[in-house]
């Protein structure tokens, strides 16, 4: 598989995350119109409120959909070098989100949604190690 493929597909799994998250708090945002102000920001016992909560998933929402961007034009990057330095960030970011993924599923979460968070993470790891450790090194 080539570097290419490698941040074509890892930029797909990042858009639709990116996109998935965005039209969910839309439509959430969009049901709870109807809601009070004061309902809307009230806060819990730690601290947050559903205001806070659906507004930092809209950032890390963009902030998927940035990294799909920054892959899908780093696609045609031709240095081996540069290429293992992406592949390399992306592995560790991977590895970042996947161990908090398991962690927020096995604490907090214990959901459907929370697995599929967890393979849209492990899957991007595993895209970026094996170009970054199995591929590079067999073309030297």
């Amino acid at each position: 598989m080539t570097f290419r493929r490698v941040a074509v597909l890892i930029a797909l799994v990042l858009f639709i995350f990116g996109l998935y998250l965005l039209q969910y708090v839309a439509y959430v945002l969009r049901e709870s119109r109807g809601l009070y102000f004061q309902e809307g920001i009230a806060r819990d016992v730690h601290g947050m409120s559903q205001l806070i909560g659906y507004t930092f998933m809209l950032m890390f929402g963009l902030m998927v959909l940035g990294l799909g961007l920054i892959s899908w034009s780093c696609r045609h990057v031709p240095d081996l070098k540069s290429q293992k330095a992406i592949s390399l960030a992306y592995f560790i970011l991977g590895i970042g989100a996947t161990s908090l993924a398991i962690f927020g599923q096995r604490v907090y979460w214990q959901s459907g949604w929370g697995q599929l968070y967890i393979v849209f993470f492990l899957l991007m790891t595993l895209l970026s190690g094996y170009f970054r450790f199995l591929h590079a090194s067999r073309q030297r």
